[in-house]
């Protein structure tokens, strides 16, 4: 275990440091010294931190992290229905009326999440209800595109299934996040998912691709036609992700080669003006650490540095929006939303240890990490049928009981919340 840590530490700053050869004669040596299989488990695992990046403290018990991650999973594993759909929302008073509507994007998102819980402990049964809502995700959504190649295969958006007034639609967001839960569960269960499936996807990500490396964002199966006028800032982030995790799974460049060229692209454009720059995207982070995380190795310099630029940017944007929950009782609304805390920290979180920080600088993202930590396990209900759950605003929050909506239990809620704990205990693990 020390070898690997050595190993990691290794890495993690010289190739950071020094890309192109002088990493490359570094990794062979490492592969002389210690074996390939050593440095190969180092370098490979993506989905965790392969060393401690913040110092243990009684700020924040990192057993409880992973035990509420594992509570949520339950939770999760006890909301798939028997044809495999999930229970979409529900309110934490179950005399209040649900809203209709169900979001395929969420649904895959959800069996993502409940991924990382598996990789904290395996669990069969938790296991058999990812398969079955992954099932139904195949077999309710994912089809061919008409006047399209055979090869592209989309996710459907149908509206008798989504209950949405909107027409049928493919989105580029509801393919990323369709083939990264796939691939969630072919890390688990190899061969659920057929390759040409799993390529499928990945080929409309493609499809959805223009010259300057950004993406449609949606797609009309029955017009034929692109959306010129819609434009999601998440889904290319999401789709990135996808791309750079079938790569693993599947070594084609025009994988990682158009995950990278919308990195690049996204990284010049808000870096251009950073002052005007706000907004958080937390997809494109997690498509980042995935980046940094696997193949830095292919990375020029200059690529790394406008990659590395852009994270850091945006993991101060999220730096001090959680700044302003260190009170929790003079919360606004904007931030004591649970679902927008937990898709800032699952991105800062995850990306972190694969940045380029000064020492005085990382201490002061670990502190924020604890704060954003401390909030959600403190939001997550513990108690009865909803124990794992988290309503749109924690239970004690003042707003709580002022709006509706505030107590409804959404599959997207406990999954960021999920995501962010685990990327948390990871830092500290």
């Amino acid at each position: 275990m020390k070898k690997h840590f050595l190993i990691s530490v290794l890495l993690q700053d010289c190739c950071s440091i020094f890309k192109g050869s002088f990493c490359l004669l570094l990794i062979a040596f490492l592969i002389s010294a210690c074996g390939r299989n050593e440095v190969q488990q180092s370098i490979n695992n993506s989905n965790s931190v392969p060393f401690t990046f913040c110092n243990a403290t009684s700020a924040i018990d990192n057993s409880a992290l992973a035990e509420a991650v594992l509570l949520s999973a339950k939770y999760l594993e006890s909301q798939v229905k028997e044809n495999g759909q999930f229970v979409y929302r529900r309110m934490y008073s179950g005399d209040q009326k649900v809203r209709p509507g169900y979001n395929f994007l969420r649904h895959s998102g959800t069996i993502y999440a409940m991924a990382q819980a598996q990789r904290i402990k395996k669990d069969l049964n938790l296991l058999e209800s990812m398969l079955s809502a992954g099932d139904y995700l195949k077999r309710s959504t994912i089809e061919r595109l008409a006047g399209q190649p055979e090869n592209i295969l989309a996710v459907w958006s149908k509206s008798e299934l989504t209950k949405s007034p909107q027409a049928t639609s493919t989105k580029l967001g509801g393919a990323g996040l369709g083939l990264l839960a796939l691939l969630s569960l072919e890390e688990l269960k190899p061969g659920n998912t057929s390759l040409d499936t799993l390529r499928g996807l990945g080929e409309y990500i493609r499809f959805m691709q223009k010259t300057d490396g950004t993406y449609y964002s949606r797609y009309d199966p029955i017009e034929q036609s692109f959306d010129q006028d819609f434009t999601s800032l998440f889904y290319p982030g999401e789709a990135a992700l996808a791309l750079f995790t079938l790569y693993e799974f599947d070594p084609e460049e025009k994988w990682f080669e158009s995950g990278l060229s919308f990195l690049l692209h996204m990284a010049k454009q808000r870096l251009a003006e950073p002052s005007n720059y706000n907004i958080i995207d937390h997809w494109s982070l997690l498509a980042t650490q995935k980046l940094l995380s696997q193949f830095s190795d292919k990375l020029e310099q200059e690529s790394y540095q406008l990659i590395t630029d852009h994270a850091l940017l945006n993991a101060k944007n999220i730096v001090f929006e959680l700044s302003k929950i260190a009170d929790r009782k003079s919360l606004d609304l904007s931030t004591g939303n649970v679902n927008s805390l937990g898709t800032q920290l699952e991105g800062l979180a995850s990306v972190l240890p694969y940045l380029p920080l000064r020492p005085e600088d990382k201490e002061e993202y670990c502190k924020s990490i604890i704060l954003g930590g401390k909030f959600l396990l403190d939001a997550q209900l513990k108690e009865g049928d909803t124990a794992g759950a988290f309503t749109k605003k924690p239970i004690w929050h003042p707003e709580f009981k002022q709006g509706l909506y505030n107590a409804e239990i959404r599959i997207d809620n406990i999954q960021h919340s999920m995501s962010a704990i685990y990327w948390v205990h990871q830092c500290f693990d």
